[in-house]
């Protein structure tokens, strides 16, 4: 009798455990999405990433060295503070980008963020190329080529050009607004 009155038990217990199974296994109730618009042509970093977070801080991430043979295909600028010269690593490099910037100096790119600073550490002969080597490194370039005219952005000495950028973002490289449209 006393086996009978446990197995009940048993039994009771385990029909009340498949009864709070669904309630305990599921998925917890959504939250309504916050919405938030970015202001055409918005080009600061830190207003998308009130609408875009973790995004956000990848991108930040971007300005702070790498660990030391991180990755085996990029090596240089991390943590070691070694700057790796390309052209010395490879020679014919010198030939493929004779004309360019890059046949002067090339060094192992950083991130998003330093597209600009790492410009402005190289050597100082390639600043004579303008505008162009601006274009795809700061989002301002397609306003600048707009309100100054494409004859004048891509000619004009490059600090010229640099010196039309606001102060806080002079620096500021490849951002949110380079390859995505407000939302």
């Amino acid at each position: 009798m006393r086996g009978q009155t446990v197995l009940k038990i048993i039994l009771i217990l385990g029909g009340l455990a498949f009864l709070f199974i669904p309630y305990a296994c599921s998925p917890p109730k959504p939250e309504p999405v916050k919405t938030t618009t970015i202001p055409d042509g918005e080009i600061d970093p830190a207003v998308w990433g009130k609408v875009y977070p973790e995004e956000y801080e990848l991108w930040k991430k971007t300005e702070q060295p790498e660990p030391a043979g991180k990755s085996k295909y990029k090596r240089g600028f991390d943590a070691d503070g070694i700057t790796y010269d390309k052209l010395a690593e490879y020679p014919y490099m010198a030939l493929l980008f004779n004309g360019w910037g890059f046949g002067v100096e090339y060094n192992e790119p950083r991130g998003h963020a330093n597209m600009i600073r790492d410009q402005l550490e190289v050597d100082t002969s390639r600043l004579k190329s303008g505008g162009v080597c601006l274009s795809c490194k700061t989002p301002y370039a397609p306003k600048l080529r707009k309100e100054l005219g494409e004859m004048y952005y891509y000619k004009a000495p490059y600090k010229d050009i640099l010196g039309k950028i606001p102060e806080q973002f002079k620096t500021l490289g490849v951002a949110c607004i380079d390859c995505h449209g407000p939302i």
